[in-house]
């Protein structure tokens, strides 16, 4: 198995993870940046790192892979400042389903990788330049780190 292996296994374990675990037709789930049809909520896989380090000595050369996948929740609610806290609710909801998930129901995604935890996130509501009396745009930034053995 190879670098690119494991690293396009991961972020199709962890998109259908996101499918799952949002389960909400009116959430658009992506592999990266949406196009010019968007939804309201969004919950997208965008950069993924990915880092190598030798494993246990073997004659197989195993080696440690780490990745980490940043996964964007992007929440656009209509109308004032009122819908700050809705949108950042909405949020954070989404964030959490997808956190909750990995964390407690697959943490292996399908034995893709050993485990796979949220280990950061980051929260903006200034990634774009907007009218704000349109509309509240929120948007979490959560890192998806997980590891794997490569062992061939």
């Amino acid at each position: 198995m190879t670098v690119s292996d494991v690293s396009r296994q991961y972020r199709a374990a962890l998109l259908e993870a996101v499918q799952v675990a949002v389960d909400d037709d009116r959430v658009q789930i992506l592999r990266g940046v949406p196009g010019p049809q968007q939804a309201d909520d969004i919950v997208a896989l965008l950069d993924l790192d990915s880092t190598q380090d030798v494993a246990t000595m073997s004659p197989n050369r195993a080696r440690e892979q780490e990745l980490s996948q940043t996964v964007r929740v992007s929440v656009w609610r209509k109308g004032g400042v009122e819908q700050q806290a809705i949108a950042e609710d909405r949020a954070y909801d989404l964030l959490n389903a997808v956190e909750e998930y990995v964390r407690a129901v697959d943490t292996t995604l399908g034995q893709t990788v050993r485990h796979c935890f949220c280990t950061s996130h980051t929260f903006t509501t200034d990634t774009v330049q907007i009218d704000t009396s349109e509309g509240r745009l929120v948007e979490i930034d959560a890192v998806f780190t997980a590891r794997a053995r490569i062992t061939s």
